[in-house]
């Protein structure tokens, strides 16, 4: 073959090499199409169909589940943005994610269908939906997806007011809920959920809920900044998971919060009540065995604590941060070794010892000198009047500090039983 023969081989193999380049870039953008199918807009790529928009009048936009072959399977981003006629949005089955924005600013908008397949949600994307009061979870769903009804606690730009958690669903995502500061009644219709994840129903407005009789794991300020007043926690529960967050699941409440224990509970799990604010007293039932590290840390309202005689252990930092906390428990008692180990107060509940004026379990110069104040007006914290009437006269005098007194360096008094239980 002469060279130039070659050489036109060469060029012609070139060109049709170039040729097969150029057509992908062509077939790639082809796969990405779209346009209007009925009051929606719409894009096409790879199969499956996203919602861009929503032109229509109708106050009811119920999303297809298919377009031009393909299923829905987003609700792409601001595709409902600022919608001023929609109150009522029906997502369909196989929607997978909702994007950024996507249902923001629609004034109007008063209710929801979430389907059993959403798993994916963008954060804000119901923000500034000041109307939306109603949301209905598809029976099968398994989960309520991370950040579904994310928005701001300051501005109050969600409006749900009640929530019922289908029977199938087994976790409630991070930050579900957050910021949803009208809701204020959450019902479980079953015992399926094993774990309610971090921030899931912070700030939110509910002041008592019934935790369902499976959960198992609780995330870092599950229930941050609540207004709880009451709550039973079920004997199921087994961890917190603080994540990246290092507060407890109740941390920062607003509310004095009057928690319970359901019965048979025997562990005060680790970091439990960490940060609680909203806590001031609580009682451990008489079950519980131990009381987990940090379980009380940072507790800065507890003002009081009972412990029942069947603790024997109480882990690192249980009551870390705390100041002018009262342990209250039995004489004898590993509540009373552990109050003495950590400069606690501690406050006897057990039968009153006659001159232990204090109630600290053990009669010492202490009484003598909490009971002289009394007499002037000076009260302790913890006074025990019982015990202070060392003469058994029903009045406390100067005679019982007397009395008290010397029995404490050995000099015999005409009363009985001082440094005993009262009958």
């Amino acid at each position: 073959m002469s060279n130039g023969k070659k050489i036109i081989s060469l060029l012609l193999s070139l060109i049709m090499a170039l040729s097969v380049f150029a057509v992908v870039p062509f077939s790639a953008a082809a796969a990405a199409t779209g346009g209007q199918s009925g009051d929606f807009t719409y894009t096409l790529e790879n199969g499956e169909a996203t919602i861009t928009g929503y032109t229509g009048s109708n106050p009811t936009a119920t999303v297809p589940a298919v377009i031009d072959g393909c299923p829905v399977t987003k609700i792409g981003e601001k595709a409902f943005y600022e919608s001023a006629s929609v109150k009522s949005v029906i997502l369909p089955d196989p929607v997978r994610e909702i994007g950024d924005l996507a249902f923001s600013r629609c004034a109007q908008l008063e209710s929801i269908s979430i389907p059993k397949t959403l798993t994916t949600v963008t954060p804000y994307a119901f923000d500034n939906t000041p109307t939306l009061k109603t949301v209905t979870f598809e029976e099968g769903i398994t989960k309520i997806p991370d950040d579904l009804f994310h928005c701001s606690p300051y501005a109050k730009t969600v409006s749900l007011e009640q929530v019922t958690i289908p029977a199938s669903v087994t976790e409630i995502g991070k930050l579900a809920f957050s910021g949803c500061q009208n809701l204020m009644n959450v019902t479980f219709a079953g015992d399926a959920v094993t774990k309610i994840d971090t921030s899931a129903f912070a700030y939110c407005g509910f002041t008592s809920i019934d935790l369902p009789d499976n959960l198992q794991v609780l995330g870092a300020l599950a229930f941050g900044w609540n207004r709880l007043e009451s709550l039973e926690i079920p004997r199921s529960l087994r961890e917190i998971d603080l994540g990246n967050r290092g507060c407890g699941p109740f941390a920062y409440g607003i509310a004095p919060t009057v928690f319970t224990f359901e019965e048979g509970t025997t562990k005060i799990i680790p970091y439990l009540f960490d940060n609680c604010t909203g806590l001031k007293s609580i009682e451990i039932p008489g079950t519980v065995t131990e009381i987990g590290d940090h379980a009380f840390n940072h507790c800065s309202n507890l003002e009081s604590i009972t412990i029942p005689a069947s603790v024997t252990s109480i882990g690192a930092d249980a009551f870390a941060e705390i100041e002018n906390l009262t342990i209250c428990g039995y004489v004898g008692s590993y509540a009373e070794q552990y109050a003495a180990e950590k400069g606690i107060d501690f406050l006897n509940i057990g039968p009153a010892i006659l001159g232990d004026v204090d109630s600290d379990g053990e009669v010492n110069i202490i009484d003598a000198t909490v009971l002289q104040r009394y007499l002037v007006n000076i009260r302790a914290k913890h006074f025990n009047e019982a015990a202070a009437d060392v003469d058994a006269d029903g009045t406390i005098t100067i005679v019982d500090v007397t009395f008290l007194s010397r029995s404490l360096v050995g000099i015999p008094t005409p009363c009985k039983g001082i440094a005993e239980p009262i009958a």
